[in-house]
Parts: structure tokens; sequence; C-alpha cells
């Protein structure tokens, strides 16, 4: 169980479409490609690996994807991303290729600091995000 020193802001469940999830700026057209790692990034935009659309259809699940705002890393899973994110539109989104399933507010331009956890990865099921609360 995550710490309960860090406060979650959303949760969401995300089918995941071409074997990832993305957690971006809404909107973007900054949007990361799929590569080798676990995830990639642009200035806007952070896609991580999960599993396949065919292993989510299998077991009958999405991707959970938990959104926290706090310092404590304790039981978010493995640190597959540490980095800035613009958010141009002041909403973070989360979302497959196809859809924004979810989002919270932020500042209009605000760039913020985030860690994004997985449980396995390259295969995430579930996906941990920690936004350093400044």
């Amino acid at each position: 169980m995550p710490d309960p020193q860090n406060l979650l802001i959303l949760e969401t469940e995300v089918f995941p479409d071409y074997h990832r999830v993305y957690i971006e700026d809404f909107d973007t057209s900054d949007g990361a490609e799929s590569g080798e790692s676990a995830c990639t990034s642009t200035d806007h935009s952070v896609l991580v690996k999960t599993i396949t659309s065919d292993e989510a259809i299998d077991s009958g699940t999405d991707i959970r994807v938990r959104v926290y705002k706090g310092t404590s890393e304790q039981s978010l899973g493995e640190r597959i991303y540490s980095g800035e994110l613009t958010l141009d539109s002041g909403y973070l989104a989360v979302g497959n290729s196809e859809d924004t399933i979810a989002k919270c507010p932020f500042e209009l331009g605000e760039t913020i600091h985030l860690q994004i956890f997985a449980d396995r990865p390259s295969a995430a099921r579930e996906v941990n995000v920690l936004i350093d609360p400044k």
C-alpha cells in the first residue's frame, strides 16, 4: 500500500492500446513515440509500455493508473522515469493512443516534476505517478 503521506489525486483504468498508456499535457501534439525502454518522453508527454492489448483482453483487466502528490516512493513499484513535464493546457491527462481517459487540473503552463513507477517495467499492469508537491 502506498505511503499515506502521498495524496491520491487521480485513479483510473486505461485500456492499453498498442501496448502503452500516456501521461501527458492534455491535447498535446508533442506525443512521445514508442521505443525500446520501459518509457519514452518529450517535453509534454510520457509513454509507458504496458501489457499488450491481447493480454488485457485475455485477463479481463485494464492498466490501473494512480497519480499522487507527495515525496514517498514507498510501495509504488520500480521507478522507470523521473523528469519534468510541461502542461501548457493546465491539465495532466492519462489515456491511450485513442482517448484521454481522465485528467486533473494544474496551473496553466505549469512545469511539474514527476516520477513514474511500474509493477513490471515494459509490461506494466499498474502505473503510479508521483508528482513533487513543491
